[in-house]
């Protein structure tokens, strides 16, 4: 995975990629509602933020590349 932190941007299109409100990223990531707030007006997630971030997305790419095989077989 990327060592890369997460810009505030990057953390917004993360939202609308996973289809996340506010509440469910906090949840999720184990931070408040506050903090991801903060996250979306401007601060970098932390580098272990951004990793689960990306594991997020690998989870849903793999659930989607498994909806996928079942619908041609």
């Amino acid at each position: 995975m990327n060592e890369k932190t997460l810009s505030s941007h990057d953390f917004r299109i993360w939202l609308v990629l996973m289809d996340f409100s506010h509440e469910e990223a906090a949840s999720l990531l184990g931070v408040s509602l506050s903090t991801i707030q903060s996250y979306t007006r401007g601060k970098s997630l932390p580098l272990h933020l951004s990793k689960h971030c990306q594991l997020l997305v690998l989870l849903k790419a793999l659930r989607i590349e498994e909806k996928l095989s079942s619908i041609s077989t």
